[in-house]
């Protein structure tokens, strides 16, 4: 487990660096699965600047989600490069003044 660090307001440009490429590429040697968890979608701490570095994508999703925007979201990170999109639905729902999802 790597841990991320401190936060930064906008991770992007660290994140779709050659030197995270670099260490996802050392990874990719050493292991047959990489699982890398990010931040949601559109916050300033996402993995965006990580999908174009993977090979698959788990994305997931509300369950109440629909599938045009599902199919959105997968065509955007297709023509990031991602070659392999699937999306997990989860059941959200408030517990100690979080968010927690659960997966169906």
């Amino acid at each position: 487990m790597l841990a991320s660090g401190r936060m930064l307001r906008d991770a992007h440009p660290l994140l779709s660096s050659r030197r995270v490429e670099i260490v996802l590429d050392t990874l990719d040697e050493a292991y047959d699965v990489v699982l890398v968890k990010a931040g949601p979608l559109g916050q300033p701490f996402s993995g965006a600047g990580l999908a174009d570095k993977c090979q698959a994508v788990i994305v997931l999703v509300p369950d109440t989600v629909g599938e045009a925007m599902m199919t959105m979201l997968a065509q955007s990170l297709r023509r990031q490069g991602v070659a392999h999109v699937a999306f997990a639905p989860v059941t959200l729902e408030a517990k100690g003044g979080r968010m927690r999802g659960t997966a169906a």
